[in-house]
């Protein structure tokens, strides 16, 4: 894939990770797109050509074209798997007019909604460009397969150019003591904040990811820490040394046969085996 086609997946990329607020945030399983499980039709594929039924799936996800690029109606995982598709079948069809018409349309849709936000766009400078040796997902230790089989490489972590959220109030940092007097983990302090939601008549005390403004993760207040520490342990919007630093300390917290931590085949995340049943009952101090 030439640096051309790189820098704009990288572009889109960025835009859709900061898309503005007034865009709303849907999960997975509330997402119109649902571009993080994509697969081709067989029919449409006998009929129009694999790249013509990514065309068609595009599509159908995203909306015609015909009076010029789409309008983005969400943001969120919903959306965000979109450029990995379009990198994926872009190595499949490199320079093809049809998928690099989608990717200067969808940037210009990103932009438009910053404009309509009346926000400036990110700076894409921030960000080194995508090479060959940190695409979007190795094709050969990170790719996930769509219905069809065809490999879809998942990022390792998202950018976030800030850990604030713009929809949260954050608190000063206290001295978290529990009633024994011992100190909260310093890791939590790391991967959560204490913050009020706004725009709220009664705000009250939570917690939420520092990954938040892509997430949308917050907790109860005062911590839990199994809680967070799981959630951190595979929040794709955390740095990958606090991902990994969550599940080292699940596995020296873990009761039983010593924890096993094993590369992933998908990511540079780590993931827990563990013998014991005993593990899902317990439930350890915060």
């Amino acid at each position: 894939m030439d640096s051309g086609t790189r820098s704009k997946l990288n572009k889109l990329q960025i835009y859709l990770d900061h898309l503005p607020d007034s865009l709303p945030f849907r999960g997975s399983a509330e997402s119109d797109y649902g571009f993080d499980f994509f697969g081709i039709q067989d029919e449409d594929e006998e009929d129009l050509g694999l790249e013509g039924a990514v065309n068609r799936q595009l599509e159908v996800r995203l909306g015609h074209r015909n009076n010029g690029p789409v309008k983005f109606k969400e943001r969120g995982p919903g959306l965000l798997p979109v450029v990995t598709v379009l990198e994926n079948y872009l190595n499949d069809f490199p320079g093809s007019v049809i998928l690099m018409k989608w990717l200067d349309d969808l940037i210009c849709s990103a932009q438009q909604a910053f404009e309509n936000a009346k926000h400036l766009l990110p700076d894409v400078s921030l960000t080194p460009v995508l090479s060959e040796s940190s695409a979007i997902g190795e094709r050969d230790d990170q790719a996930v397969r769509t219905t069809t089989g065809k490999p879809v490489q998942k990022l390792d972590s998202k950018i976030l150019l800030t850990y604030e959220d713009s929809a949260y109030m954050d608190l000063p940092k206290i001295n978290d003591k529990r009633g024994s007097g011992m100190n909260i983990l310093p890791l939590l302090l790391k991967v959560s904040q204490c913050c009020q939601k706004k725009m709220q008549e009664k705000p009250t005390d939570r917690v939420r990811c520092i990954g938040s403004k892509g997430c949308a993760q917050t907790w109860a207040h005062p911590r839990n820490r199994q809680r967070i520490l799981a959630h951190a342990s595979k929040c794709i919007w955390l740095p990958t040394e606090l991902r990994e630093a969550a599940l080292e300390q699940m596995a020296d917290n873990a009761i039983g046969p010593a924890a096993e931590i094993t590369p992933s085949a998908s990511t540079s995340r780590r993931s827990l085996a563990h013998s014991s049943p005993m593990m899902a009952k317990t439930h350890h101090p915060t």
